[in-house]
């Protein structure tokens, strides 16, 4: 007798690396428990005041390990050293359901 384990779809590690432009941010993400129907990953970059300033959206990520690169606009103001905030989510929403979320991260970081 098999016994079934649902894993549910997690963000074990986020790291962001702002680029020297201002108008970047590098981000490398592991997920754990990835499994059909593959979940949605959206990245998103908040100012200092909470405003996004710059978002993606992956539908069904399959890879343990996903680097990407989030444009930001407006680019950050030179000389701003309040923290910007870096979020990842994993989640699932087909039509006419319910979103679920099943996993969120964040970082803070300054460029």
């Amino acid at each position: 007798m098999s016994q079934a384990t649902e894993e549910m779809p997690s963000i074990v590690r986020l790291e962001v690396q702002p680029a020297p432009d201002r108008r970047r941010v590098h981000f490398m993400v592991e997920a754990d428990g990835l499994e059909p129907p593959f979940p949605y990953l959206e990245l998103s970059v908040l100012d200092p005041d909470g405003q996004e300033v710059g978002s993606m959206l992956v539908m069904g990520v399959m890879e343990p390990e996903t680097r990407l690169t989030v444009h930001v606009r407006p680019p950050a103001p030179e000389g701003e050293r309040r923290p910007y905030l870096a979020r990842g989510r994993l989640f699932y929403g087909a039509e006419g359901e319910e979103e679920r979320t099943f996993s969120v991260m964040e970082t803070p970081f300054t460029f």
